[in-house]
């Protein structure tokens, strides 16, 4: 029979004995097939089977025929489990180990599942039937999706579900699965996270949505009680925890944010507004830095025809302006933008632009876009991405540049090798065609002269190198020969009351001619942002319509 390390216990249980102060309870158990075989419980994360005598269940040559012998190999498979996820049987052997006769392969996995049999060495020596003693999966998911997928790991909560890992049974690669449990069909409860109608939404944004850098959908379940939504899983986690652990530089932040103004466009060219972007929200394809982003969670998002909203959402650190100032009856999809802002400048600072702990106070700060970008963390920041923050977090919605002006910016689009490296960085990641970066017209000349409101010896050139007289230090070079020219059109400003308050205009293009012009008020980088005091009279809505 199978051969017993010395510290395992009687061969009736075939595993190792805790003391009886620390009993574990069996995960599963292996249920004997052959008079040679003795039933195993498992406790231990991994059991082996094999020849060698460093195997948790030996198989004894004088106990089984030469001509089966012949075909179990030294460690020919372990099973193996980690807290919280499926069981594994991983293929050590050059004979084979067969799940239901069917082949696993050397060196390759399969999770196992309730009342799988096990081979080795030919389809037809049956060993083991798998018994799964935690019946988990079995409560989770429905029936459909029991066939197909194994409950693994908690990952945590959307805005609308819990999110757990799955495992594909027949290939063990891994997706979430994002579980909604259903509110009621009442209008008094509309504005409920969960209310069907929402979760509704949610799954045709899902649906029509087809981006590199959004999540993708495989497939969804719906029940009586709840709706399972299948997701592609992201190995990296969340963007937070990225910020959190590592300092980022200025290139690596423009090369996420990038990606992240990719699929804000792509939203936004299709008539969604996210209206809860956060870092929690954009997920990471590995644990590498130059990694794939992807947009997640459409828990709050909303698809509109006229692209007109009403409902007040979004974390209020993220939050737009015009979204908690009554004065707005309606928004629109720039208040993604502002979220953008945020999150940019949360990326270069790993601080807030509106912080504080009381709610009311944190209002007023969104609403007058009080904020400063100086200090040790912005020292070293180019120019160009300030302004860009500054463009992205100014109060006015109207007066706020948009996605696709965003990717005409001269910080992104004068780094021609950025958008090389994340175009190709996508075509890695996708089975079909080419993924064909959006058109981005001409980039506008923004020339610090316009913006400087007194001259000063220290200038900040478009293309990120700050000079001075003594000293030079380049903090975000594009090479020479993927600069592309400046254009030709020569800006100038209009007569004001004050010559320094002017505003850059670029002579008119043709009609069929994208336009790239900017608001071109913002101040210098060096001094705080301007504000818009709220009307006397306004009142702030902290309280979701």
């Amino acid at each position: 029979m199978c051969d017993l390390q010395p510290t395992q216990s009687p061969p009736s249980s075939m595993v190792l004995t805790p003391p009886d102060d620390n009993i574990r309870i069996p995960w599963g158990r292996l249920i004997s097939r052959m008079n040679e075989m003795d039933p195993v419980d498992l406790v231990s994360d991994a059991v082996s089977l094999g020849r060698a005598e460093y195997c948790d269940i030996v198989i004894v040559k004088n106990r089984f025929p030469d001509h089966i012998v012949f075909h179990i190999s030294k460690e020919h498979f372990v099973i193996s489990k980690q807290a919280g996820g499926p069981v594994f049987i991983t293929d050590l052997s050059k004979n084979g180990t067969f799940i239901n006769r069917q082949k696993v392969g050397r060196n390759n996995k399969y999770v196992l599942q309730n009342n799988d049999i096990i081979s080795v060495g030919i389809k037809d020596m049956l060993i083991y039937t798998y018994k799964q003693m935690d019946n988990f999966e079995e409560k989770y998911l429905p029936l459909e999706l029991q066939k197909k997928y194994e409950v693994g790991e908690f990952l945590g909560r959307g805005a609308v579900g819990e999110v757990r890992l799955v495992y594909e049974k027949t290939t063990t690669k891994k997706f979430a699965v994002k579980k909604i449990t259903k509110g009621k069909f009442n209008t008094s409860r509309l504005h409920d996270l969960n209310h069907p109608s929402k979760i509704y939404s949610e799954i045709n944004i899902l649906q029509h949505l087809n981006h590199p850098c959004v999540i993708s959908m495989r497939e969804i379940v719906e029940t009586e009680e709840d709706v399972f939504i299948i997701l592609e899983y992201m190995e990296g986690g969340e963007l937070t925890s990225r910020i959190e652990k590592f300092h980022l530089s200025e290139p690596l932040v423009k090369y996420y944010f990038y990606q992240m103004v990719l699929a804000v466009k792509h939203l936004h060219d299709n008539n969604v507004t996210h209206r809860d972007l956060k870092p929690e929200n954009v997920l990471l394809s590995s644990n590498r830095m130059d990694c794939l982003l992807k947009v997640s969670d459409f828990g709050l998002s909303k698809e509109s025809e006229d692209n007109i909203m009403r409902t007040m959402c979004g974390t209020m650190c993220y939050v737009a302006p015009e979204i908690i100032d009554d004065r707005y009856k309606e928004y629109d999809n720039q208040c993604d933008i502002w979220s953008l802002g945020v999150i940019l400048y949360y990326m270069m600072s790993k601080e807030f632009p509106f912080n504080s702990s009381d709610r009311r106070s944190l209002g007023l700060l969104i609403l007058r876009g009080n904020f400063s970008m100086v200090g040790p963390k912005w020292q070293n920041a180019s120019y160009p991405v300030k302004d860009l923050i500054r463009r992205m977090l100014t109060v006015n919605p109207k007066e706020r540049i948009n996605s696709r002006q965003i990717l005409q910016h001269p910080w992104i689009s004068r780094d021609q090798a950025l958008q090389i490296r994340v175009n190709d960085l996508i075509k890695s990641h996708q089975k079909v065609p080419d993924f064909v970066e959006p058109d981005v017209v001409e980039p506008v000349v923004v020339s610090p002269d316009v913006f400087d409101p007194e001259p000063h010896p220290k200038r900040c050139r478009v293309d990120g190198n700050d000079e001075t007289a003594e000293n030079t230090t380049a903090t975000n070079t594009v090479s020479p020969t993927l600069t592309p020219p400046l254009p030709t059109a020569t800006p100038h400003i209009h007569p004001t009351s004050n010559p320094r308050k002017g505003r850059l205009c670029l002579p008119e293009r043709p009609t069929n001619s994208p336009s790239s012009s900017f608001n071109s008020r913002s101040p210098d980088p060096r001094v705080r942002s301007r504000r818009l005091d709220p009307h006397p009279n306004a009142s702030i809505d902290l309280v979701p319509k």
